[in-house]
């Protein structure tokens, strides 16, 4: 009987493979959800290239949907074998999958490790085990390809005082004149935070520069915070796109337990500062910024202009900053619907120019389109669901994502 044993457990995980794809395709014709995207004014052009992601979720069942203006997908009911398919991918990785195979095998597919222009495409990242002790191997990995000639270049670095941090992940990678740049954010042992960029001589494969470009320290009762605000949905290079904001916190009452601190009450803001800098020219430059808008970490820069968004009771204003000229620009107003629920807050995202709000109403879910530069509304539409789940149960919507099907 032993010797039939792998014959009866294959019958017996094809006989659950098949059960559960049938269930599951009953579940799923039980509970098709189609949102459909309705213009109300302005240009459908705005629409056809958009992604929006999002949950609808009835009770405590959660349903992931990928949504755009031909087709929603319910990412729960893919088939195990849709699963597997370079279309489970983000658009950008599925159309590099298809163009540069080789190259993107065995790459982890953060946007923030890759590069691409016209004549090349790059890759680096932070390799090995930082829990290992004593400390394993650390390494830059790094591949650069040509695509004409059809050329790739490949090499490991090892990462200098890589004892001296717990955690380092790539933020960003550019490629000028032979010189890849990769700015890495690094979290010390000793509690402090560094932004670095390290600098590589693709020819020779060889490191050549290692430069601080922020640094926080926590104290006994204090800390410092620093957020950088990147456009993770493009590889494509663009002008001073890093900006930095640094704040510093002070804590009321501070707890030892051991070497652990903790702090109680609400820490007061006691310094926060904005930068902007340029990875290409290596230029870190403060910026002088009104009071409001230090405040807000919600931000986008377009070409050489800065927009930073804050919200009302009524709507969103957009304050911008001139990178080139170094002064601030008019403030604009996108007017927002009525919220649903006082708790529900709208989705909102700059990206490419462009602001995009999505709101819950008591009609249902809107979305609004506005350009940056002249505060004029491009698109207004809404979300309609078609057919939802046989359940008649009230459900609701929550977006957690919009990008570009393709921008190169």
């Amino acid at each position: 009987m032993k010797r039939y044993w792998k014959i009866t457990f294959l019958c017996f995980l094809s006989i659950i493979v098949i059960a559960t794809f049938y269930i599951q395709s009953s579940l799923a014709g039980q509970n098709h959800i189609r949102v459909e995207l309705e213009k109300v004014k302005g240009s459908e052009k705005e629409v056809t290239d958009l992604i929006l992601y999002g949950d609808y979720v009835v009770g405590n069942i959660y349903q992931g949907l990928q949504i755009t203006s031909e087709e929603t997908i319910q990412l729960n009911n893919q088939s195990f074998l849709q699963r597997l398919s370079i279309n489970r991918f983000a658009p950008m990785f599925r159309e590099l999958m298809k163009d540069y195979k080789d190259f993107m095998r065995s790459k982890e597919l953060n946007y923030n490790s890759f590069y691409e222009d016209k004549n090349l495409l790059a890759y680096a990242n932070v390799k090995g085990d930082f829990n290992e002790y004593p400390e394993s191997e650390i390494t830059f990995d790094i591949e650069v390809f040509n695509k004409k000639p059809e050329e790739k270049k490949s090499f490991e670095v090892e990462v200098p005082e890589k004892e001296k941090y717990s955690w380092m992940h790539v933020e960003d990678v550019l490629v000028v004149d032979e010189v890849l740049k990769v700015l890495v954010r690094g979290f010390e042992k000793n509690g402090g935070e560094k932004l670095r960029v390290y600098t590589f001589q693709v020819n020779e494969k060889k490191l050549t520069g290692n430069e601080t470009i922020v640094s926080s320290q926590s104290g006994e009762n204090s800390w410092t915070e620093i957020s950088l605000n990147i456009d993770y949905n493009s590889i494509q290079p663009q002008d001073y796109h890093h900006l930095i904001i640094k704040n510093t916190f002070e804590a009321q009452e501070v707890q030892e337990n051991g070497e652990v601190l903790s702090y109680n009450g609400e820490p007061t803001l006691v310094s926060n500062e904005m930068f902007i800098y340029d990875l290409g020219n290596s230029q870190l430059k403060k910026l002088t910024v009104p009071e409001k808008v230090l405040k807000s970490v919600n931000s986008s820069i377009f070409h050489s202009t800065l927009f930073v968004y804050t919200t009302s009771a009524t709507g969103v204003e957009v304050q911008s900053y001139d990178i080139e000229k170094d002064e601030w620009g008019e403030k604009r107003t996108f007017d927002l619907p009525q919220v649903k629920d006082s708790k529900e807050h709208p989705f909102i995202k700059l990206m490419h120019g462009k602001i995009y709000m999505i709101q819950s109403t008591q009609l249902g879910h809107t979305l609004l389109i506005g350009d940056l530069k002249t505060g004029e509304s491009l698109y207004e539409g809404k979300l309609n669901v078609i057919k939802q789940s046989e359940n008649h149960e009230e459900y609701r919507m929550y977006f957690n994502e919009i990008e570009i099907l393709s921008k190169k």
